[in-house]
């Protein structure tokens, strides 16, 4: 789909979260993180809120990222594996991707999943940012499997 470059779009400024399926009809997912935005929107366990592939070039960069709702258990799951990704000596990361938690609009509980610390890099490979990219996509489908395991066990 094409996308639109104004600066109000159906009514509300571009860059303010909305729900995934109409920034999907719109057009305003970022091409290189679409994958991953897919993969984190599951009815009833996690959903988007609003992300960004990550903008820049020689010495300024910005973090691509998802904002996103899920259970607590969730999101603890995708950043521990990827913390323990980046302590394994071959790991599949790139750079120091993490999961932080703080509070939206409406006092609640939202993550954010980025690479803290990025602007201060000198030089941001696009081609590894979107490898790891596909990385951190197969690690939440992994975590999102364990955590439904886990439920199915409690149960």
């Amino acid at each position: 789909m094409k996308r639109r470059n104004l600066a109000l779009v159906e009514g509300i400024p571009r860059g303010v979260g909305r729900d995934y399926a109409d920034a999907q009809r719109l057009g305003l997912i970022d091409p290189r993180i679409a994958a991953l935005v897919s993969a984190m929107n599951v009815p009833q366990l996690i959903h988007t809120i609003a992300c960004c592939e990550g903008h820049g070039g020689w010495g300024e960069f910005s973090s691509p990222y998802v904002a996103f709702e899920a259970p607590v258990e969730l999101a603890a799951i995708l950043h521990e594996r990827l913390q323990a990704d980046m302590m394994q000596s071959r790991s599949r990361l790139n750079f120091n991707w993490s999961v932080e938690g703080g509070f939206g609009r409406q006092q609640q509980l939202v993550f954010r999943l980025s690479i803290p610390g990025i602007n201060r890099y000198r030089w941001v490979s696009r081609k590894r940012l979107d490898g790891d990219i596909s990385v951190v996509r197969e690690m939440l489908l992994d975590a999102i499997c364990q955590l439904r395991g886990s439920v199915h066990r409690a149960e």
